[in-house]
């Protein structure tokens, strides 16, 4: 009696699967390219106590006095990475505002897809983006005027 070997795996079983932080590591130095060094992304961890870790991507403006603003968190067990939890206030994740789950790499990136490219996020950047600029560009103020000679 012949026995074949079949993969009864499916094709979402990938080798470069990569974690959420690492994923968020990678889109804040996508940012600082983008941006020309204008706006930073920085990724903080931290573990919540009860289990889980939370990661949290925010840009800072270094021209603005390194103002910093959250942009999306992405939290998921210590143990197993996916499903993770995202986290945009205000923002439409599929059906639920501000949350949304990501069974896997693929869901995740668009999960932050869809943060970024939302009119809040665009607004905070340019925002962000502008007053760097005003900042680091405008011109210096004229001269005081001489006094004339009496």
């Amino acid at each position: 009696m012949a026995t074949t070997k079949r993969n009864l795996w499916p094709e979402s079983v990938k080798i470069d699967t990569l974690t959420p932080v690492v994923i968020l590591r990678g889109q804040a130095s996508e940012l600082e390219r983008l941006t020309k060094g204008v706006l930073r992304g920085e990724v903080t961890s931290q573990a919540t106590g009860d289990g889980f870790l939370i990661h949290q991507l925010d840009v800072i403006a270094p021209a603005v006095g390194f103002y910093r603003h959250r942009i999306v968190e992405v939290k998921h067990p210590d143990a197993f990475v996916y499903p993770a939890q995202i986290i945009a206030p205000g923002i439409l994740l599929g059906l639920t505002f501000g949350h949304g789950e990501a069974e896997s790499q693929e869901a995740l990136e668009k999960f932050i897809g869809i943060v970024f490219t939302s009119k809040q996020t665009i607004s905070v950047i340019q925002s962000l983006i502008a007053r760097s600029n005003e900042l680091t560009f405008a011109p210096p103020p004229p001269p005081e005027p001489l006094e004339s000679a009496k």
